[in-house]
């Protein structure tokens, strides 16, 4: 998903004849907003 995404950026970029006229950094950070869920346990596996 990513590099498809980068492959159709860099397109768009070469294919403009207008030129450069800005640089932009572009970044994806995936990271989890919340804590891990952990399987509760039967009643039976307490003992």
């Amino acid at each position: 998903m990513i590099q498809e995404f980068r492959r159709s950026l860099l397109t768009v970029a070469q294919e403009d004849k207008g030129g450069a006229q800005a640089v932009y950094q572009i970044n994806f950070q995936a990271f989890p907003l919340t804590a891990f869920l952990t399987p509760e346990k039967d009643e039976s596996e307490a003992a």
